[in-house]
This record gives structure tokens, C-alpha cells and sequence, in this order.
């Protein structure tokens, strides 16, 4: 009796020292079950009209840091960016910076900030490499989001980060040259003698050809074989 009363003991010892490891391992702060899952090393805010994905702060050649960040316009209406509030977690000092471009967010759309270098000056002076900065997005009607976001060396990996704001000209297509003008240089009067005895065959409604020999119409049947 007492070897069958001490086997039972022992299994609910057991079983209590389990229930209270499970326990252990679903509390705690820092239990990373229980934390916001951010795939990037940049910083999210999931929750409000507009958010904020991966967002970071990418250091520049000259002291300044560049704003990276997506934001998406949950709302019906056009959101605009104002102004960009930088301050330390810890200690004194904030610098604020207003979009060098134009930061239109349309309703229901994502919107890729850092690429045109909107916010691509911001001071340096109050936070530190490798750590965390406090901002504050103002958007028009007066909404704010904050978010503690980390400041990063400049690598490969945030080439797309422009350093400076791209201005509208520099990213736009080239206009394709004017058309020569036909009297003027480059035209029919400035070609070789070869260029102006060529012929240019014109279908008929009836589907018989014409040729145009410098401005002159032939009729059928008077055309000669056209050059090429």
C-alpha cells in the first residue's frame, strides 16, 4: 500500500511542476509570444487612420537622417504630411522637419515615403546612431502619430533611400526632339539630290497607287518604279 500511495504522489508532483513551467512560459512582459510581430527591423503602428510600416530613420553623409516609412490612408478622405517632430527617448532636444515634396496620402492607399527624399534633412544634432528616436507625424486637421523607430546606418539595404529630395524634373521622361521642318535645315530642301528623287507611294480609294516626287502628284499608269 505504501509503494502504490508513493507512485501516486510522485505523478502528481510531476504533473504540478508541468502546469507550473506552462504558466511561467505564457506571462511575463518580454515573453515574445505576447509582443507585436514587425518582420523588418522598422518600426509599425497597426492601428488608427493613418499607419505606419517599417519605419526608420537612415543616416546621410552630413549629419542628417532620411525618413523611411510607409503610410497607408485608412480613411475615405486625403491625408497630407506637415511636419516630421524627431526627439531622443532619453534626455532633451527635438528638431522638426517639413516635407521638401509634397506627401499627398490618397484614400485607401499605401504611400512609400523616403524614395522621393521628402523628409531627408532632418538634424542629427538631438539622437544617436544605433538607437531609438521618438517621432511625430503631423498630418492635415491636426492628427498626429507617434512611433519609436530606430536610427540606421546607411547600407546597401536602404539604397533606395534617397539622400536628398528628387526634384520632379530630374525623374521626369525626356521630351522626345522636335520634327524637323521640311523647308527649314534637317528638312527635304537640305537632302542630297539621292534623298529628293525618291518617291513616296500613295494608295488611291480605289486602291491604285500615286507617287509624290517632290510635292508633284503622278497619275496611274505615268508613275515610274519607286526608289527605295
Amino acid at each position: 500500500m505504501s509503494t502504490v500511495r508513493t507512485r501516486r504522489l510522485t505523478a502528481a508532483t510531476l504533473m504540478l511542476t508541468a502546469a507550473l513551467g506552462l504558466t511561467a512560459c505564457g506571462t511575463g512582459g518580454s515573453t515574445q509570444t505576447n509582443q507585436q510581430y514587425q518582420p523588418g527591423i522598422g518600426a509599425n503602428v497597426r492601428t488608427g487612420d493613418v499607419r505606419l510600416y517599417n519605419a526608420l530613420l537612415v543616416a546621410n553623409t552630413d549629419d542628417t537622417y532620411a525618413l523611411s516609412v510607409g503610410l497607408l490612408n485608412t480613411t475615405d478622405e486625403e491625408q497630407t504630411l506637415e511636419s516630421v517632430t524627431v526627439r531622443p527617448l532619453e534626455g532633451s532636444g527635438s528638431v522638426t522637419a517639413e516635407p521638401a515634396l509634397p506627401v499627398e496620402l490618397q484614400p485607401r492607399q499605401l504611400y512609400t515615403l523616403g524614395r522621393q527624399g521628402e523628409v531627408a534633412d532632418i538634424d542629427g544634432s538631438s539622437v544617436e546612431l544605433g538607437r531609438y528616436a521618438r517621432l511625430t507625424l503631423t498630418f492635415s486637421g491636426g492628427d498626429e502619430v507617434e512611433i519609436e523607430a530606430p536610427i540606421v546606418a546607411r547600407t546597401s539595404t536602404y539604397s533606395d533611400v534617397a539622400e536628398k529630395p528628387v526634384s520632379p524634373e530630374s525623374s521626369a521622361t525626356p521630351a522626345p526632339p522636335p520634327a524637323a521642318d521640311p523647308g527649314g535645315p534637317g528638312g527635304d530642301v537640305a537632302r542630297s539630290d539621292t534623298d529628293a528623287r525618291r518617291a513616296v507611294p500613295i494608295l488611291t480609294d480605289r486602291g491604285r497607287p500615286f507617287v509624290v516626287r517632290r510635292g508633284v502628284a503622278q497619275a496611274p499608269g505615268a508613275i515610274s518604279p519607286v526608289t527605295r
